[in-house]
């Protein structure tokens, strides 16, 4: 993955006053066939390396970053979302996996769950995963070693391709069938098993004719 300096572009809201823009400070080469998924805290990156499974970096120094340990995950590694002294891992084909990374240089595996998952975000105590299609699923994790399946929801077939949560709804992109958002909060299990996608009524569905395949939140706005 490659680290980028945002120093420069715009500076106090002048529009046209340009500084140059973000400069590239350095590029991780890694051993895996792609980086998936990355998310940062602190002195650490969290990079999902696909096949080559979760890999932790110091990044203290921006400029030379140090790779401190790798997770081998049973899948492919993707999404990669936090939760305290926990990292979920989206792992393809292998569901979601739980790392803990209390002490980052001997992070390890602890606990597996869901099904095919090539994003993961976290609310609270809840995990939420997503398939391209499969659908949302929604799991408890206020004990993040020993999670527990609460529901799923499909409501309309689509093949969704990441993921944003803000509040109770999860905002799906779904290619060329625009935005789809869901309140996770009603997914649960049902007499057929945990798939609940009879049970769930999506919110808007927004599809202003443009093939949607990524989504950011910030605030109000999408």
């Amino acid at each position: 993955f490659k680290a980028w300096d945002q120093n420069g572009g715009y500076t106090n809201g002048q529009i046209g006053v340009s500084f140059g823009g973000p400069t590239l400070a350095a590029t991780i080469s890694a051993v895996g066939t792609y980086t998936m998924g990355v998310t940062v805290n602190g002195n650490y990156a969290y990079v999902g390396d696909y096949t080559a499974g979760l890999r932790i970096y110091d990044i203290t120094d921006p400029l030379n970053p140090l790779l401190i340990t790798t997770v081998d995950t049973t899948g492919a590694a993707h999404g990669v979302a936090l939760n305290g002294n926990y990292v979920h891992v989206a792992d393809y084909n292998n569901g979601s996996d739980v790392i803990n990374i209390s002490t980052p240089a001997s992070a390890s595996a602890v606990a597996q769950t869901g099904a095919w998952c090539f994003d993961v975000a976290v609310s609270g105590t809840k995990l939420l995963g997503i398939s391209k299609s499969d659908g949302l699923y929604v799991v408890n994790i206020s004990n993040p070693a020993s999670p527990t399946d609460i529901g799923r929801a499909d409501p309309d077939s689509y093949s969704y391709y990441g993921m944003a949560v803000s509040g109770n709804y999860a905002y799906l992109p779904v290619g060329p069938n625009g935005l789809k958002v869901i309140d996770y909060t009603v997914v649960h299990s049902n007499a057929y098993g945990i798939y609940s996608g009879d049970t769930v009524t999506p919110g808007a569905t927004i599809n202003n004719g443009v093939s949607l395949f990524g989504i950011a939140i910030s605030g109000n706005y999408a």
